[in-house]
């Protein structure tokens, strides 16, 4: 899906909103480790 497609059907969201996804998603995919937290 592309970003032209994804805001005609997702009217609120504007252009700079998914750049900042992707830029996240960039983010989260360079985490090489992640600790679960155990319920006390």
């Amino acid at each position: 899906m592309s970003i032209p497609e994804i805001l005609a059907d997702y009217e609120d969201l504007e252009h700079a909103d998914l750049l900042a996804v992707l830029e996240y998603a960039m983010c989260l995919s360079q985490v090489k480790r992640i600790e679960l937290l155990t319920a006390a």
